[in-house]
């Protein structure tokens, strides 16, 4: 009988680790689903960036070659775009953008300068636009730092709920330890 009464003290003894485990399931848990959501969230502005803005830059330089250089006139362009084309004294490529693979790509020069390139060949001649993205990468900046400050958030507030319920949870049960310790003294009333 003493050997069942010392595992019973163990037992109640292990109740905070029980508690620990609770809070430490809840924050993982949260870190995980979290974590892939704010992933998800980075990968498809990323990827819905590089789509819109390629679209768009494709639309205009296909203008430019099409309508605007067969006409005589300069390419109509804001003035955050530039065109060039290879061989082209009128309009000569930058060698940093001269590198850039064909189709969409971003060139970041520094923290200051950041540019959409998009490059096509069209009827044996390559043509580049390069339009700044300063302000939208200002953007994502803030989004990122929004997302990464919702999940540290809730990573916190999954570890005060984790916290809250492990008391809830434990506290039947130290009740009934408790019982079950002293059942002697529940059997005199």
């Amino acid at each position: 009988m003493a050997l069942v009464t010392n595992s019973r003290h163990v037992n109640m003894k292990s109740k905070q680790p029980l508690a620990t485990r609770l809070v430490i399931a809840f924050v993982l848990m949260t870190v995980i689903v979290g974590g892939v959501f704010s992933l998800g969230i980075v990968a498809v502005v990323h990827s819905i960036e590089e789509r819109l803005v390629s679209e768009e830059l494709q639309r205009q330089l296909e203008t430019v070659v099409a309508q605007d250089l067969p006409n005589g006139r300069a390419p109509r362009l804001d003035s955050a775009t530039q065109f060039y084309a290879l061989g082209s004294e009128q309009y000569p490529v930058p060698k940093q953008v001269r590198k850039q693979p064909s189709g969409f790509s971003e060139l970041v020069l520094n923290e200051d300068e950041a540019y959409y390139i998009y490059s096509q060949e069209i009827d044996g001649q390559r043509y580049f636009l390069q339009q700044e993205q300063n302000e939208f990468e200002e953007r994502e900046r803030i989004l990122f730092q929004v997302v990464l400050g919702g999940f540290l958030l809730s990573v916190m507030a999954a570890w005060l709920l984790g916290l809250i319920m492990a008391r809830k949870v434990i506290s039947p049960v130290e009740r009934l330890a408790r019982q079950v310790l002293h059942r002697d003294q529940l059997n005199l009333l």
